[in-house]
């Protein structure tokens, strides 16, 4: 992860600070090389609110380009926005 990282950085000459974990799928031994590698968070596929207490840990509000303005608010309120 880190020499991924490394080289995503030299080629767009922009940092690389968040990590997606594949397919969502993580453990406590991925989220741990997530973060030795430098990484300052990484999103997963649970659905939610995003917290600063798990940023190696953000969830997400799944939104399709059916959902409108009206359907990504109602996501939010259901998610407790």
């Amino acid at each position: 992860m880190g020499e991924s990282r490394k080289l995503l950085q030299k080629r767009f000459k922009q940092p690389v600070n968040f990590f997606c974990y594949p397919a969502g799928r993580y453990d406590a031994q991925a989220e741990q090389a997530v973060r030795a590698a430098g990484y300052l968070g990484a999103t997963t596929t649970d659905e939610g609110l995003a917290s600063k207490d798990e940023m190696f840990t953000l969830k997400r509000i799944r939104v399709d380009g059916s959902d409108g303005v009206r359907g990504l608010e109602q996501k939010l309120r259901q998610a407790g926005a």
